[in-house]
């Protein structure tokens, strides 16, 4: 194969959070829509003002259900200062108003949200109000991003979590916190090379490790592999607990999955990943047209074949 040309011209890093850590594993092995027949359906499109609106359904044959989302955005820019507003009504009836606004500080970004039910004075609606309010902080060599949530008839939940870069390696920690108690917390790191990616990640107080390597061969070809395991480090063994359920609580399951993306040309795309469960996923995504996106993706266990056959179909129109 042919490698990429290292004296490309290199893109501008971006400031990584929590949520970037895993990402490129994320990336190659998410993104299968492989359902029992499955239809999704997407519309993108922006007007001459600026305000974008994204529609989407979801329609699941064999349960007959049905999921719904229309979402307005916006952006206004004046003296310095940014503002992004997005309102979004799902098929839950729920009514979400979100802002960004940045610019005001250096490097900070005031994020703010709230959720308000069609029906809220109906007690079983109300539950479903709730608000956000948070910043987020970037600095040439780490990230911080803060917020309080509060959902009806319940006690405000904090998060914080911070990441620390330096030249390829970036690590962090997310804490989360309900009656001023951790909850929470979770470890992640990530390795950035010019064609390689390792991110591994400790989830859930220790209960759930990941380990993830995502190689770029050449502009056509990605690989990647991808460790899961369960066990919780810090459990505290009762006496009366069974040797044998001592050992399978502590050790737990380690699950493996391999998969590549394969880029057959400008507008055609294909994707395949097997696991150690035997299941394979592959999907298909390819231009019908211009603005017009197409992808299927199906899914099947070669181990047991009566576990039945997964499809799923998705059409995205963006413009």
């Amino acid at each position: 194969y042919q490698r990429r040309v290292h004296g490309a011209k290199k893109k501008k890093k971006k400031k990584k959070f929590f949520r970037d850590l895993y990402k490129p594993v994320k990336g190659l092995f998410g993104g299968y829509n492989a359902k029992s027949l499955e239809v999704e359906y997407a519309v993108k499109t922006k007007s001459g003002l600026g305000i974008k609106l994204n529609a989407e359904q979801e329609e699941c044959c064999s349960s007959k259900s049905v999921n719904e989302s229309f979402e307005f955005s916006g952006k206004l820019e004046k003296n310095g200062v940014t503002g992004n507003a997005t309102v979004k009504l799902g098929s839950d009836g729920v009514y979400t108003e979100s802002v960004k606004v940045s610019g005001l500080y250096d490097g900070v970004t005031l994020v703010g949200s709230f959720g308000l039910p069609q029906f809220a004075a109906k007690a079983e609606e109300a539950k479903k109000l709730n608000g956000k309010l948070g910043f987020q902080y970037k600095h040439k060599h780490a990230t911080v991003d803060f917020d309080v949530a509060k959902e009806y008839a319940s006690v405000p939940k904090m998060k914080l979590a911070t990441v620390a870069s330096f030249n390829q390696f970036a690590g962090g920690f997310e804490l989360k916190t309900e009656k001023v108690k951790f909850k929470n917390v979770d470890v992640g790191f990530r390795y950035t090379g010019e064609d390689l990616n390792v991110s591994a990640s400790a989830l859930k107080n220790g209960k759930k490790w990941n380990l993830g390597a995502v190689h770029q061969l050449n502009d056509s070809l990605t690989v990647g592999i991808e460790f899961n395991a369960e066990k919780d480090v810090f459990a505290k063994m009762k006496e009366e607990e069974k040797e044998e359920e001592k050992k399978e609580e502590q050790v737990g399951k380690l699950k493996a999955q391999v998969g590549l993306k394969y880029k057959v040309c400008d507008t055609e795309t294909l994707k395949v990943k097997l696991n150690t469960d035997g299941v394979v996923s592959w999907g298909y995504e390819f231009d019908v047209r211009e603005n017009l996106k197409a992808d299927v993706c199906c899914e099947s266990n070669v181990a047991n074949f009566n576990a039945g056959f997964k499809c799923g179909v998705g059409i995205k129109f963006s413009n």
